[in-house]
């Protein structure tokens, strides 16, 4: 059924994807940037890798639905990712490195354009990601910091983080495992403190 955009119960926030529960504010409540937030979260863009896959799905280009439907069934195929992401992370590390592997045969800018989203999105990511591309390949790093304009840093410019890193998959594809590794120590990291980001991750893997 199309979806219109419906407010939560006024006492609720229900403005970003933290504030999701899936009862009282599920993604039909927010506004189509908060829905393309939560994609761009993942370094998903909604025009250039969700809309396709829904197309070819569901033919949501020609079922005359909604903007505001796409944009709802858009977020959920991304969380939907994510939960398929995350099982594989757990139950087979092996196949999801394999399909890494693949997607950089396959495709290295759509990596590349991945990567600078999620490093745009996780600053402590790409500031321990600098640290490595420094160490590993001075040459190549130095290079880099002479793209950036006075005043800039690599916080300003994730793209040549990424566009680095997938150069060096190229060469190398055993350096995702580094990339992992430095994802895994953050994570550690930050393991205690609250994210309301997945709150409602475990209602939304039952509804699918």
């Amino acid at each position: 059924d199309d979806i219109a955009s419906s407010p939560p119960p006024p006492a609720a926030r229900c403005e970003t994807e933290e504030d999701l529960d899936f009862s009282s504010c599920d993604l039909k409540h927010l506004s189509k940037e908060a829905l393309r937030n939560i994609c761009l979260r993942l370094g998903l863009r909604l025009e250039e890798h969700i809309f396709p896959i829904l197309d070819s799905e569901i033919g949501v280009n020609e079922d005359g639905a909604s903007e505001m439907t796409k944009y709802v069934w858009a977020a959920q195929e991304c969380l939907s990712i994510e939960i398929e992401v995350d099982e594989m992370e757990d139950e087979d590390p092996e196949g999801l490195e394999a399909l890494e592997r693949a997607m950089l045969d396959e495709d290295p800018q759509l990596l590349a354009d991945i990567l600078a989203e999620v490093l745009e999105k996780n600053p402590d990511l790409l500031n321990d990601l600098e640290a490595e591309l420094k160490r590993e390949d001075p040459e190549h790093y130095q290079g880099m910091i002479e793209e950036l304009s006075e005043g800039e840093a690599l916080i300003d410019r994730p793209e040549l983080v990424a566009d680095l890193i997938s150069l060096m998959l190229a060469e190398n594809p055993d350096y995702m495992d580094v990339i992992n590794e430095i994802d895994e120590d953050i994570a550690y990291e930050h393991e205690d403190e609250t994210d309301p980001a997945r709150a409602g991750k475990e209602e939304l893997r039952q509804e699918l």
